[in-house]
């Protein structure tokens, strides 16, 4: 892990962090096997977060959610001074999160999530394409 010199950044890759670990972590909780989370703290309001985007039945609708609480989340972190470097990396995350939601397709989400479900159930190790 290097750390960033800008505020934004070092703010944006914390809460993502947690966010991953309380998502793997409630993860886990469901199919009840073990997960360390390391020594870091997963605030309550993440753990909510990544519960709701878990009972999501529909892959796809989780991941709009993911996606709106990630922005909600990056608004947060905007900076006061639209000049400021820390304003283009904000704009860069903003654009990061809108091509990737753009990117999402319905049927090559089903495949891969139903590769990543049988892989999980059968203990195999085969990935997404």
């Amino acid at each position: 892990y290097e750390k960033s010199s800008s505020p934004l950044i070092e703010a944006w890759n914390d809460g993502e962090r947690k966010l991953r670990l309380a998502l793997g972590k409630v993860r886990a909780e469901k199919m009840k096997k073990p997960f360390n989370a390391g020594d870091g703290y997963l605030p309550t309001e993440i753990i909510k977060v990544a519960r709701t985007a878990v009972d999501f039945e529909n892959p796809l609708e989780a991941e709009r959610f993911l996606g709106k609480y990630r922005m909600e989340f990056l608004e947060t972190l905007k900076p006061m001074d639209n000049f400021a470097e820390d304003s283009v990396f904000y704009y860069g995350i903003k654009l990061k999160l809108l091509l990737r939601a753009k990117k999402f397709d319905t049927q090559s989400g089903q495949t891969a999530y139903k590769n990543i479900y049988d892989s999980i159930m059968n203990g195999d190790r085969l990935e997404a394409e």
